[in-house]
């Protein structure tokens, strides 16, 4: 697991590495809380979306590029949407990286590139980190609950860490929904605009 010091260390990591080739990086999952100044305290994956210089989202090469300078383990997607980096500290994995690149075509389906596109076409950018939208953020937890909560319909440990993973996504969602009604902040041309994805 990482704490909040660890997830600021391993996104500084990734990032630098990102500048290096030219890339951004938007963190997504549990460390854009950490971005909004609210930071979990701990969590497992630091997952991040990978763009190029523009609005688009980098090669698969680029992921990997990334993968292999920052170390550990890499375990590459066999769709070419992501590649996966273990975190080591001390000679152990303490943690994941998520790489992500999202997928064409994927309307109706999980991290689709048109989402990822608007929503760093629409986020704030700062070095190699952009944020973005909370509306956008707010979707791509959505998706992820439902996205594991399809993948427990079946049995075994598997289902069971699934259906844990989609309650966690879902209590972000009421959590980010909840803090910005309450803050008068939520834009909803945004949220139906990502919503459309």
């Amino acid at each position: 697991m990482l704490d909040p010091e660890r997830q600021e260390e391993v996104l500084r990591q990734v990032a630098t590495a990102a500048a290096k080739r030219g890339l951004a990086i938007a963190p997504v999952g549990s460390v854009y809380f950490l971005l909004v100044g609210k930071p979990k305290t701990s969590t497992k994956d630091v997952d991040t979306v990978v763009h190029s210089s523009g609005q688009d989202v980098a090669s698969f090469e680029a992921l990997l590029e990334i993968a292999r300078e920052i170390g550990g383990r890499v375990t590459p997607g066999e769709d070419r949407s992501s590649v996966q980096v273990g975190v080591i500290r001390d000679g152990v994995e303490v943690g994941v990286i998520d790489l992500l690149r999202g997928r064409e075509g994927a309307r109706g389906g999980f991290l689709p590139r048109s989402l990822l596109r608007e929503a760093a076409s629409r986020g704030r950018r700062v070095g190699s980190i952009v944020t973005y939208p909370l509306e956008y953020v707010i979707v791509l937890k959505a998706d992820a609950a439902v996205d594991r909560e399809d993948r427990s319909a079946g049995k075994g440990v598997a289902a069971e860490t699934n259906r844990q993973r989609a309650e966690i996504f879902k209590a972000d969602v009421f959590t980010l929904v909840a803090d910005a009604m309450r803050a008068g902040s939520l834009d909803e041309p945004f949220l139906r605009d990502a919503i459309g994805h």
